[in-house]
């Protein structure tokens, strides 16, 4: 997932607002970041994982020492629950 995010191209937030503006999707990225984290903590994906996910990486001995081993396992599990939530969002 890192190597993915890492190689893809960046996308400015004025990108991001001139679509949404273009679409008539009267929204905020502040509030896709908060519907992106709640949906993936609804389909199971564990709070740590949804810190580190949304680049606040607490400085616990859990996250630190245990979830980063298990980084690997969650790659394809995350990337469903994207997929589904990339389906709701366009249908």
């Amino acid at each position: 997932m890192i190597t993915k995010i890492a190689n893809s191209q960046p996308v400015s937030y004025n990108a991001i607002h001139c679509r949404l503006m273009r679409k008539k999707i009267p929204l905020r990225l502040k509030e896709l970041r908060s519907y992106q984290n709640s949906y993936l903590r609804k389909n199971g994906i564990i709070s740590e994982l949804v810190d580190v996910l949304a680049g606040r990486v607490p400085k616990s001995v859990f996250t630190r020492h245990y979830l980063g081993q298990d980084m690997k396992a969650f790659e394809n599990i995350v990337l469903g629950i994207e997929e589904s939530l990339e389906k709701t969002l366009l249908s």
